[in-house]
């Protein structure tokens, strides 16, 4: 190693610190583009819509509650409501903040930050009445166990199909 080597390695170090500096702020910038917050506030009223013209008529009980809209690629979360623990923050009528690696991401029920979710994985389908139904069902997922319907039970497969049958609307059309 010469003398003149030492000002090459510190303009490099300086070059590959400003990269990464520059990465992590488009990164920053980038988590919060991924999902479309009007288009998941129009979601949520979509799916408060169906949720209060079922009214709790097909399992006794509401649909109504706490949904999280994740995007995998970022682990970038938008939720109709406040967690218990504060760690989303409200921006544009919803409330966003970024998963941890320890949650599993998937169209299911979870509890993450104090509170019971409904999670659904984003983009959700364009088509209304697909979307509709999409949203019911993991609504569904979140009250189950509420219900004795455990997800792996012989008892929930029964019931919901008995229930599949029963004409209710879950596009939220009239």
């Amino acid at each position: 190693m010469t003398s003149n080597d030492a000002p090459c390695r510190t303009r490099i170090a300086g070059i590959l610190a400003a990269c990464l500096l520059a990465a992590r702020l488009f990164a920053a910038s980038a988590v919060s583009q991924t999902i479309d917050l009007t288009l998941a506030r129009q979601y949520f009223q979509e799916a408060d819509t169906i949720c209060q013209r079922d009214n709790g008529r097909l399992w006794g009980v509401s649909l109504c509650g706490p949904m999280l809209l994740v995007d995998p690629a970022t682990r970038t979360a938008v939720a109709n409501q406040s967690d218990r623990e504060g760690r989303l923050t409200l921006t544009s009528g919803v409330y966003a903040g970024k998963l941890p690696q320890t949650i599993n991401l998937a169209n299911t029920a979870t509890t993450w930050a104090g509170t019971k979710w409904t999670m659904i994985v984003w983009p959700l389908p364009e088509d209304r009445a697909e979307r509709g139904i999409l949203m019911t069902h993991e609504l569904w997922h979140r009250i189950q166990n509420d219900l004795g319907l455990p997800m792996s039970s012989r008892r929930t497969r029964i019931s919901t199909r008995r229930k599949a049958g029963s004409g209710c609307n879950w596009s939220g059309a009239r």
